[in-house]
C-alpha cells in the first residue's frame, strides 16, 4: 500500500525542501513533504491514526508528534514564513 501527501501550488513552481520529518530519514509513515512556494516554506505532514493504542504503531506515532514538534520550533527561529499543514 503506498501512502501519498501532495503539495501543489497555482502558478508557481513548488521547491522539494525535504520527504521525511528530520532525525529519521528512514520514516515511511509520517508522509512528510516540505517545498518553498514563492518565498513561503509550506509543510503537510499526514500522520496515521495507528490503533489500537497501546502498541508499537501508537508509539511510533508519539514519536512522530514528537519529532514535528520539534521540526516546528526549529522552522519558528528561522523567522521565514511558513505554513505548517
Amino acid at each position: 500500500m503506498i501512502h501519498v501527501v501532495a503539495l501543489l501550488a497555482l502558478k508557481a513552481e513548488p521547491v522539494l525542501i525535504r520527504k521525511a520529518l528530520p532525525d529519521d530519514p528512514d520514516d515511511k509513515a509520517s508522509r512528510c513533504i516540505e517545498a518553498a512556494v514563492d518565498a513561503v516554506l509550506i509543510a503537510c505532514l499526514y500522520l496515521p491514526n495507528s490503533n489500537p493504542q497501546p502498541g508499537p504503531r501508537f508509539v511510533c506515532k508519539l514519536d512522530q508528534f514528537d519529532r514535528l514538534i520539534e521540526h516546528a520550533r526549529t522552522l519558528k527561529k528561522s523567522a521565514a514564513p511558513v505554513v505548517l499543514l
